[in-house]
C-alpha cells in the first residue's frame, strides 16, 4: 500500500525528520505516537466511523487562540495520539508484533508472518482488519495498562464472531485464508485474556479458553482438504495453520486426526516436512500414552495387554528420537552454533542468562530452529522415561543405566536450550568477536513468539531438573508479561503443571 513520502503528520507537527519507516515511523513509535502512515494502511479499521473513514467531514468551528494553545499543550503532555484508540493500538501492534523475520527458515514461520503480507497484497477485508484490531486492542490493554482498550477489544471480538460466522457459511477458496487468519487471531485473543491465578491447583484454564478456535481451525482445514485441495494448492496460511494445530495438540495432549499427519499433502517439503511429521508423531505417541495411564489404577503395574502396548510406544519414541537426530544432521552449516562465555561481571546474572555458557547464531530465527530441536528431544526422552517407569523390570522395565542415560540426554538438551534462549531474545550480541551484553531489556514481541513454544514444552516436562525448569518458567512468564499474552505469564503459578 502507498505511504506518504513527505513524512508523517506527527513528525511534521513536531518539526523533526521522519524516517519514513513503514507502516509506522520509528520515531513516532518510540514516543508512543501513532503514525499517520499507519492510519492509511489500516483505513478499513474505521469503516464503522464515518468521520475517520473520510465519508463525512468533521464539523469545524472557530477556535480561540487560548483553546488552540491548550490543545497543543495537551498533545505534548499526553502519550496518546490524536487518533482514536483503535488506530493507536493497531499501529502499536503492527510495529512491534508483525515485524517480518526476513529470510527466516520456513519451519519457524507461523500464521503471524502471513498477516502483514495478506493485508498489503489483497483487497481490504473487513473481517481480517477486525481480527487484527481485536487482538491489538487486547494486547495494548495489557502492555500499556489501558482498561478502555480491553473493553473495546471485547466489543470488537463479538463483532468478529458474527462477521466470521457469515463468512464460514460461504467458505470457498477465495476466503479460506481470511477465515483461518481470523480464527488464529481469535485464539490468540483468548490466550491474551488469561490472568494468572497463583492460588489455582489445576491447569484446565491453560487450554480450554481457546479450544473452540482450535477445533474450528481443524474444521476449516478439513473442508479445504475434502473440497478445495484438488483445485487450490495449500497456501502458506493453510500450512501454518496445520503447524499451529499440531503444536496445540502436543501441548494440550489432544489426538490428531489421521488426515493432518502427512505434511506432503499440505505442500510441505524438506526440513519443514520432516520436523512437522516428527511433531505429529510425538503428539500421537503421547496421546496414546496418556490413554494408557488413565486406564491404569494409580499407576499400578501394567497389565499384559497394556505392557505390550507400552513396548510398542517405547519403540516408536526411540525411533522418533533417532529421526530428530537425523533431522539435525541435515541443518545447513549457516545454522551452526558458536559457543561463548559471558564476561565475568555478568556470569552470575540469572535474570537473562542461565549460566556463563551461551550460544550465538547467524540470526535469532536460526537460533529458533535449535530451540525446537532441543525442546523436542527433551520431550521425547522424557516420554521414553515415563513409558519405562510404567513397566515392571521383568516386562522390559527401566534399568538404572537407562534411567541415567535418559536423564543425561534431557540435561544436555536443557543446557543447549538455556544457552540459546538469550541470543534468540537478543540479550547479547557479538561485536568484533566480543560478547556485548544488554542489547535489550524488554522482550521484542516478534522474537518472543519464536521462543514461546519451545519454552512452553521445556517448562512442562516433569523429568527436567528443577533448576532448569524454574529458569525456563521465569523466561516464559517474562515473555508473557512483556508481550501481553497472559496465558504464558501464568508459567510461574501452580496452574502451569507438568505433562
Amino acid at each position: 500500500m502507498p505511504f506518504p513520502s513527505t513524512g508523517c503528520e506527527p513528525c511534521r507537527t513536531r518539526r523533526v525528520k521522519c524516517d519514513e519507516t513503514q507502516p509506522v515511523c520509528k520515531r513516532c513509535a518510540r514516543t508512543c505516537t501513532a503514525c499517520y502512515g499507519a492510519r492509511q494502511a489500516f483505513s478499513m479499521v474505521h469503516t464503522e466511523n464515518p468521520y475517520a473513514s473520510g465519508r463525512k467531514k468533521r464539523p469545524r468551528g472557530p477556535r480561540s487562540t487560548k483553546e488552540v494553545g491548550l490543545a497543543t499543550k495537551l498533545d505534548c503532555i499526553l502519550t496518546r495520539s490524536p487518533f482514536d484508540l483503535q488506530t493507536e493500538a493497531v499501529a502499536f501492534y503492527v510495529h512491534y508484533y508483525l515485524q517480518g523475520k526476513g529470510d527466516a527458515p520456513p519451519l519457524v514461520q507461523s500464521a503471524m508472518d502471513d498477516v502483514e503480507l495478506t493485508l498489503s497484497s489483497k483487497a481490504p477485508c473487513q473481517v481480517l482488519y477486525l481480527a487484527v484490531s481485536t487482538l491489538a486492542l487486547a494486547v495494548f490493554s495489557r502492555v500499556r495498562q489501558h482498561p478502555q482498550a480491553a473493553s473495546e477489544a471485547s466489543i470488537k471480538y463479538q463483532q468478529l464472531l458474527q462477521a466470521l460466522q457469515v463468512r464460514l457459511r460461504a467458505l470457498d477458496q477465495n476466503n479460506i485464508d481470511t477465515c483461518l487468519l481470523a480464527n488464529f487471531f481469535m485464539s490468540m485473543y483468548e490466550d491474551s485474556l488469561h490472568r494468572p491465578d497463583p492460588t489455582t491447583k489445576t491447569a484446565t484454564s491453560r487450554t480450554l479458553r481457546s479450544l473452540p478456535h482450535q477445533e474450528g481451525a481443524l474444521a476449516i482445514l478439513k473442508f479445504w482438504r475434502d473440497h478445495l485441495s484438488t483445485k487450490q494448492p495449500a497456501t502458506k496460511v493453510i500450512k501454518h495453520t496445520r503447524r499451529s494445530a499440531i503444536k496445540r495438540a502436543l501441548v494440550g495432549n489432544f489426538a490428531l486426526p489421521e488426515w493432518i499427519v502427512d505434511g506432503a499433502s499440505f505442500g510441505e517439503q524438506g526440513l519443514e516436512l520432516e520436523y512437522d511429521s516428527i511433531l505429529a508423531r510425538i503428539s500421537n505417541a503421547r496421546h496414546a500414552l496418556s490413554r494408557i495411564i488413565k486406564q491404569m489404577n494409580n499407576l499400578q503395574p501394567a497389565s499384559t495387554d497394556q505392557a505390550s502396548t507400552l513396548k510398542i510406544l517405547y519403540s516408536e519414541t526411540q525411533d522418533i528420537d533417532r529421526a530428530l537426530q537425523d533431522w539435525k544432521i541435515r541443518f545447513p552449516s549457516a545454522w551452526s552454533a558458536r559457543r561463548h562465555t559471558l564476561p565475568g561481571s555478568q556470569s552470575s546474572s540469572t535474570e537473562f542468562f542461565y549460566s556463563s555458557s551461551i550460544h550465538s547464531h547467524e540470526s535469532p530465527a536460526c537460533a529458533a530452529v535449535w530451540l525446537r530441536y532441543y525442546s523436542s528431544r527433551m520431550l521425547v526422552n522424557s516420554t521414553c522415561l515415563t513409558i519405562l517407569e510404567l513397566l515392571e523390570p521383568d516386562t522390559g522395565g527401566i534399568t538404572e543405566d537407562q534411567f541415567l542415560e535418559y536423564l543425561s540426554c534431557i540435561k544436555e538438551m536443557s543446557d543447549g536450550l538455556a544457552s540459546t534462549i538469550p541470543f534468540s531474545l537478543e540479550r547479547f550480541a557479538i561485536i568484533n568477536n566480543i560478547v556485548v551484553v544488554g542489547m535489550t531489556e524488554n522482550t521484542k514481541p516478534s522474537l518472543g513468539t519464536l521462543a514461546i513454544n519451545p519454552l512452553s514444552i521445556a517448562s512442562s516436562i516433569r523429568h527436567v531438573d528443577m533448576e532448569h525448569k524454574l529458569w525456563f518458567k521465569s523466561q516464559l512468564a517474562r515473555i508473557g508479561r512483556e508481550t501481553g499474552y497472559g496465558l504464558f505469564e501464568s508459567a510461574m503459578t501452580n496452574e502451569w503443571l507438568d505433562f
